[in-house]
């Protein structure tokens, strides 16, 4: 396990070139009505970016994950729940036409938990379990999509840590907000334990990725 801080300035929000003059955030809502059900879309970088099918690991992956923070939460945050692929609106993050992000996992207040509310603006924490397509540019930008995602959830005033997992090997990378800072530390073993003590989460690496071919692989090289 590694750890480093960023600390200095503030982070700087998306440039306003990101978002075209002929598009803003209703304009995306109105768009993501006229599609059919199932579809999943968000706006980032100033771009409708549909989310691909999720594989079976990445799904089994955001179910850990969510079951984890939930078993955490309830023992010492019973406000907060951790829920998969709720759309987080971005605009207190200063997104110059507004960000809609869906996380793999957001933990949110139990308040948002309302029937018909499909987003919230508040999102304490956000997972991303990362497939090797998130990490190239998305068309349209020359910037990979975790990248654009990652700076948006740093200037999101509620959004306290980031979770980002690879899905196909065993690579976690936790950000965690601080008074100095972002303070960013890696995993890459199954033993490596991760803490995140504001949510009470406390568990391995192994955790995580129990039952998925990573986790399997993992094992069998191990020494």
């Amino acid at each position: 396990m590694t750890e480093r801080g960023h600390q200095g300035g503030p982070v700087m929000g998306l440039p306003s070139q990101s978002m075209p003059e002929h598009l803003s955030a209703s304009t995306f809502d109105d768009f993501v009505a006229s599609r059919p059900e199932g579809e999943t879309w968000e706006l980032i970088d100033g771009l409708f970016v549909m989310q691909a099918t999720p594989t079976i690991p990445h799904s089994v992956i955001a179910s850990n994950i969510e079951r984890l923070l939930n078993d955490a939460l309830a023992n010492v945050l019973p406000d907060l729940l951790a829920c998969r692929e709720v759309t987080i609106v971005m605009e207190a993050a200063g997104i110059v036409g507004g960000g809609n992000y869906v996380p793999d996992v957001a933990v949110l207040d139990e308040a948002d938990l309302q029937e018909g509310l499909t987003s919230t603006a508040t999102c304490h924490l956000a997972v991303e379990v990362v497939s090797p397509s998130d990490r190239k540019p998305i068309a349209g930008s020359a910037r990979p999509k975790i990248d654009i995602k990652l700076e948006g959830y740093r200037n999101l005033p509620s959004c306290m840590a980031i979770l980002v997992v690879d899905q196909s090997e065993i690579a976690v990378m936790a950000l965690i907000r601080t008074d100095q800072g972002w303070i960013e530390s890696r995993y890459d073993s199954p033993d490596d334990e991760i803490a995140l003590p504001d949510f009470g989460l406390k568990c391995k690496v192994a955790d995580i990725y129990f039952r998925t071919p990573a986790l399997r692989t993992a094992s069998k090289i191990a020494p």
